[in-house]
């Protein structure tokens, strides 16, 4: 008889910790489902922070600028700009800013062109450091009398636009035998894309 009591007992105990077991399944369901609801954002951005104004040139063929927009969790980047159609001018970054997707950090510079004003969001590593297009005041200097090369015969062009961004108009073929005297001199960069021209 007591043995009967004993299996009894015993069968009982297991039915309720199988009820139990099973009770407590949907609430473990619950909290992994609510858990998983709070996931952060796979992508998300840094408040941006002003930096010193620094020029850069850019000879990417694939990189472009962003508009930005959308929040620090959830931020929108839309391409606004190639920079492939601006490698023989010059940015300048005015603010910085990093954006995390799936756990890779990018930093990011926003620029404006010296040139067109065009603006907007790019990666560092799309920029070098430098000017490209741009040009130093006139200096007065000591008058010095050149004449034509023997060997070589130059051009002479006249700079048109601002320091910001200086081109050359068409040259002239310089003068045989004719006296040539520079009393100012400028400095003017241009960047190719295997150096300084």
């Amino acid at each position: 008889m007591k043995f009967k009591q004993r299996v009894m007992l015993g069968v009982t105990l297991l039915g309720s910790a199988a009820l139990i077991g099973m009770g407590s399944q949907p609430n473990n369901a619950a909290a992994a489902s609510k858990h998983r609801g709070k996931a952060v954002s796979k992508t998300y951005r840094s408040k941006a922070t002003k930096v010193s104004h620094k020029a850069y040139y850019s000879l990417s063929k694939k990189g472009v600028t962003y508009k930005l927009s959308g929040s620090l969790k959830k931020p929108v980047l839309k391409a606004n700009h190639a920079l492939k159609k601006y490698t023989k001018t010059t940015w300048v970054r005015s603010k910085k800013m990093t954006v995390t997707k799936k756990g890779h950090k990018v930093r990011y510079y926003y620029v404006k062109n010296a040139k067109t004003g065009a603006a907007g969001w790019t990666k560092v590593t799309n920029l070098k450091a430098g000017k490209n297009g741009q040009a130093t005041t006139p200096k007065k200097t000591k008058a010095k009398v050149y004449y034509r090369s023997t060997t070589k015969v130059g051009k002479l062009y006249q700079l048109k636009g601002k320091n910001s961004y200086v081109y050359f108009q068409k040259g002239k073929k310089l003068a045989k035998n004719k006296k040539y005297t520079k009393t100012r001199q400028k400095v003017h960069l241009l960047l190719r894309q295997t150096g300084w021209d």
